[in-house]
């Protein structure tokens, strides 16, 4: 097979994930790089293109500048005949949450399937109609999240368990902006006493199965709502593998259109899985989760890329 000119895009540059993917697909004897497309120059001259784009894309809001970007440097890729892993689509569904859950019901009532994973989810914008909602679901659930649609890393989410919380919230933390209310989770603990999550991480393989390469508990701080590696938590193993997660991964990512992406699940006390969020610039660190873990979800990215390139000719101009 020839070498492979392989882009591997993304602008927030967190994490060890593209070094691992650059690595895997120069070891192979490819040309890889990580490309961030607010640094290209793109012309409707006739160029040379990328024989595969790896999208891993990241925005804090659609309003972010880089959006742009990514749209112009996708697009462009695409009338150059590249292949792609992770269509912009596919972008556009996961950094919006609500838009996540909202496609993932759809595809469970397409199906027939009973929607038991999604948490009561609204979306509004401004702090009024927020504050009318959030009461609701506190009287409801005991508390209630709020989220920014687009954010990572734990940033952007909050909870407040009672009215003058809420209140605290909504003056000082969100402004007149489109939010997403949720029901909390009651979510199982783990051994500190702290809260625990999962990340299963999932790729598309073979005839288009979505495979599950690994998933790990994500183990937050005592009394620390957010589980998130930057907000103090921990990793740890996560076996045996619940068939549930896998089964609800597969859906999900089925929803999406997604082929690689790290999916966020909690369980709650009484043993129901719920989902969260679906991340596509979910990171890598080498002295946690590859340790633990090893680099099949990369080596499983890197072979989908090569898949996708030599079954698809380049169309040129």
């Amino acid at each position: 097979m020839r070498p492979l000119s392989i882009h591997v895009v993304k602008h927030a540059m967190v994490g060890d994930a593209e070094e691992v993917l650059v690595e895997i697909a120069t070891a192979r004897g490819h040309a890889a790089e990580i490309v961030d497309p607010r640094e290209r120059v793109l012309s409707l001259d006739v160029q040379v293109a990328p024989d595969v784009v790896i999208g891993r894309y990241e925005l804090d809001s659609f309003t972010d500048p880089a959006l742009s970007a990514y749209l112009a440097h996708g697009d462009w890729c695409a009338a150059a005949g590249a292949a792609v892993v992770n269509s912009l689509d596919f972008l556009g569904l996961c950094q919006d949450k609500f838009r996540t859950h909202v496609a993932v019901r759809r595809h469970l009532r397409s199906l027939g399937i009973e929607d038991t994973i999604n948490p009561e989810t609204l979306a509004c914008f401004g702090r009024g109609r927020a504050r009318e909602l959030g009461l609701k679901i506190l009287g409801r659930h005991g508390a209630v999240v709020i989220k920014r649609p687009c954010s990572g890393r734990g940033e952007g989410v909050f909870v407040a368990g009672d009215p003058r919380a809420l209140d605290e919230l909504l003056e000082l933390e969100l402004g007149e902006e489109l939010l997403v209310l949720q029901q909390p989770i009651d979510k199982e603990t783990n051994a500190r006493g702290g809260f625990r999550d999962f990340r299963v991480l999932a790729c598309r393989r073979g005839a288009g199965r979505v495979e599950v390469a690994a998933a790990y508990h994500r183990n937050g701080a005592p009394g620390e709502f957010k589980t998130n590696g930057s907000h103090g938590g921990g990793i740890s193993r996560a076996e045996p593998l619940d068939p549930d997660l896998v089964r609800w991964s597969r859906l999900v990512m089925d929803a999406l259109g997604g082929d690689v992406a790290g999916l966020d699940f909690a369980r709650d006390r009484s043993g129901r899985l719920w989902l969260m969020e679906v991340n596509i610039a979910f990171e890598t660190l080498r002295r946690s989760s590859l340790t633990l873990f090893g680099d099949a979800i990369w080596q499983w990215t890197v072979d989908l890329a090569e898949s996708r390139a030599y079954s698809r000719p380049s169309t040129g101009w």
